[in-house]
């Protein structure tokens, strides 16, 4: 009996079938990469807005040096700033337009000197970030770290440096 088909038809498919599936395969990684740069985009996308304001509501601001945001309760824009020769934070919410508070970082404890404590009393603790944010309505420093296989949110007030934990235990066990 006859064969109908050539085994150089069976490596064409395969080849067909490959080029196509690696064609989709970069169809979708090039989707994840837009994404990707759409998040990016999207986050940073206000602070234009958050420093046109503020540069509006208070002109003595002689710079901003760094801005971020924090989502405690509310979303906060976190801006450090120069204000008449002194260091300060500004914390500025978007509810019902925008509205701001002036914190001078001379009356807080510093973020150096609240993760070198943290470093000295944790000792078998990763560091994962920390971020200056706001918690009920005082300045705070978030750090987040790992503890034995436990997720950690420690909230440092930068007033008094009082202290509010979260473990989170990520096992279904």
């Amino acid at each position: 009996m006859r064969r109908l088909f050539s085994p150089f038809i069976e490596l064409k498919k395969s080849i067909v079938i490959s080029t196509i599936a690696l064609i989709l395969l970069g169809g979708v990684l090039l989707y994840c990469l837009h994404i990707y740069n759409q998040i990016m985009e999207d986050k940073t996308a206000r602070y234009e807005a958050v420093e046109d304001y503020l540069m509006e509501q208070e002109p003595a601001i002689e710079q901003i040096s760094r801005m971020d945001r924090y989502h405690g309760d509310l979303l906060y824009y976190v801006a450090e700033a120069e204000i008449q020769g002194k260091a300060v934070y500004i914390y500025i919410t978007e509810e019902d337009g925008f509205q701001h508070e002036i914190y001078n970082k001379d009356e807080l404890y510093s973020e150096e000197e609240i993760l070198s404590e943290w470093k000295n009393s944790c000792t078998n603790c990763e560091l994962i970030d920390s971020q200056i944010g706001m918690l009920n309505g005082y300045p705070a420093l978030e750090i987040t770290y790992s503890f034995e296989e436990n997720l950690v949110y420690d909230h440092v007030i930068l007033e008094d440096k009082s202290k509010y934990s979260l473990t989170i235990n990520p096992s279904l066990k």
